[in-house]
């Protein structure tokens, strides 16, 4: 908090202060104050239901009031960690998580610079989500001998609900006069990271686990501990992108049991261009116990199962669970020279649901032509392609290698691009642009291109030798588009979604080709794969 201004108070009914001191914009304040002022009314209702003996009604209105109380506390700070106003989607949002929610309105004094005492931490660790489940215990009655058919007035003493009254009380009378200030451009990014930590519940668990508890004593203030926090998670995460590096890189013992596997992230793929049958997985699943594909009888779908072994930690899972799907990803689009991703463009061609005839009462359509799809040829996922993804697979590059996965990370950037063109945005040239450079540093990757030599010479060779654009005329104009863009933004106009996708497949054979002839010089990593 910054000595040179004084802080700003928000969250008390006509206590703001003026808007040259604080970014909070009117309709926030009006968020947070509505929170407050609803908080009120739930503590004035659960004092009169205690009173008429419904302890665990009483129960539920004070939590419902805590809840309020953190509301405003996640607002409030979300506006100083990010500088700028939460939109509409955002706000919604915070109405869904209660444990989260009761966890600020108990945690959130402490964001103004108040000391933390063990007597505090045993007080508060887990009590967010015991109010939680209390709560819930007093609302609804059981339904199973399990639960032994208990009342809900049964689950919450009197003592619990005044205890709790009293807490939202004491809470809401800090909130009236609770003080944000200016931040540094390092507090904001730190204050935004711990809000987005503490969205995710596994996080959150760790973040309020022993040892992190321990240290929160230790240091005396959430302001020192939020730093240790974020160094803790960040050392976690590096061990784990290392980790992952060394379970690709290392060759796959013959005995391993996948069976003990840690982690299993499980992740369903959308196919633009091929239908998806059953049989092809057969074969697949009998090679990598740890990557496993699933049939679910849709056409244009399946599931992949990752399984990751124990040596990842959970700080760490994300991430290892992202090398691995684009890791596979690349290899499925460039083995069997089609288009899968996370999801796939839907509205191609309209973007309503219907148009009717007002004088007919006909339904007529109108579509924009050409569609916004690429016509791959619709075949089906052969054996095939899997042995070819199996092939590229193994010979990806590590991650830990910048320069030599450079031609991969264009080529998933124009994935990205092609699963986002649609009726409401076009990336057609984005696409186009990414597969280009792609191509291009593959090339200089694999010694196929010296970046001192005239790159139009090696370009016609390698396209002519992959026989995918035999004409001269052709291999000019994709040349052409590709180097124009970087300088003259009005040619993205004329490039077409036809052309992106030709300059993605020129990329897929090029690979292949590459893979095929690295393969050969090392067979004994990469059993199978030779005949793909």
């Amino acid at each position: 908090m910054s000595e040179q201004q004084p802080p700003t108070t928000i969250g008390q009914e006509g206590s703001s202060q003026p808007d040259s001191a604080c970014p909070i914009s009117a309709d926030v304040r009006r968020v947070i104050d509505g929170c407050l002022s609803q908080a009120r009314d739930l503590l004035q209702g659960a004092q009169v239901v205690q009173q008429a003996g419904l302890a665990h009604i009483a129960y539920h209105l004070a939590a419902l009031a805590l809840e309020e109380i953190g509301k405003a506390d996640i607002v409030g700070m979300s506006v100083f960690a990010a500088q700028r106003q939460p939109d509409r989607d955002w706000l919604a949002k915070q109405a869904e998580d209660h444990v989260r929610k009761l966890f600020f309105a108990l945690w959130g004094p402490s964001f103004g610079g108040e000391r933390i005492t063990s007597r505090q931490i045993e007080e508060h660790r887990g009590l967010a989500r015991y109010i939680h489940e209390t709560r819930q215990r007093g609302l609804y009655a059981s339904v199973t001998a399990d639960e032994g058919f208990g009342l809900p007035r049964d689950a919450v003493s009197e003592e619990d609900a005044g205890h709790l009254i009293r807490l939202a009380e004491a809470r809401l009378g800090l909130a009236g006069c609770r003080q944000f200030g200016p931040l540094t451009p390092q507090q904001q990014d730190l204050l935004r990271w711990f809000l987005e930590a503490t969205d995710d519940p596994a996080k959150r668990a760790l973040i309020f686990g022993n040892q992190s508890m321990e240290k929160l004593v230790e240091l005396g203030g959430v302001h020192e501990w939020i730093p240790w926090l974020k160094d803790q998670f960040d050392q976690a995460e590096a061990e784990g992108r290392r980790t992952i590096e060394r379970e690709l890189a290392r060759p796959l013992p013959e005995d391993v049991d996948f069976r003990r596997s840690k982690w299993r992230l499980t992740i369903r793929f959308y196919s633009a261009s091929h239908a998806i049958r059953r049989k092809p997985f057969d074969w697949w699943n009998q090679r990598p116990p740890y990557i496993q594909i699933k049939w679910v009888s849709k056409k244009d779908q399946f599931i992949v199962e990752f399984s990751l072994p124990d040596s990842v930690p959970l700080q760490g899972l994300w991430w290892a669970g992202w090398v691995y799907s684009r890791r596979f990803i690349t290899a499925l689009n460039i083995g069997s020279m089609g288009f899968f991703w996370w999801y796939v463009p839907e509205q191609v061609s309209r973007y309503y649901e219907k148009i009717i005839d007002l004088e007919t009462e006909a339904e007529i359509g109108v579509e924009r032509s050409p569609a916004l799809r690429v016509d791959w040829g619709r075949q089906a996922l052969s054996e095939q392609d899997l042995r070819n993804t199996a092939l590229c697979f193994g010979m990806l590059p590590r991650s830990s290698d910048p320069q030599a996965t450079k031609p991969f990370d264009h080529y998933l950037t124009g994935l990205g691009f092609l699963s986002k063109t649609d009726v409401h945005m076009r990336f057609e040239a984005n696409a186009f642009e990414a597969f280009y450079h792609a191509l291009k540093a593959g090339m200089c990757a694999y010694d196929d291109w010296l970046p001192d030599a005239p790159y139009a010479e090696a370009f016609h060779a390698i396209v002519a030798e992959l026989k995918l654009m035999p004409e001269t005329e052709d291999r000019r104009k994709y040349l052409e588009l590709g180097d124009r863009l970087a300088e003259d933004a009005s040619v993205a106009a004329i490039i077409t979604l036809e052309e992106a996708a030709v300059m993605k497949l020129l990329c897929d054979a090029y690979f292949m080709r590459t893979f095929r002839r690295l393969a050969g010089m090392q067979p004994s990593n990469l059993e199978d794969s030779e005949q793909g």
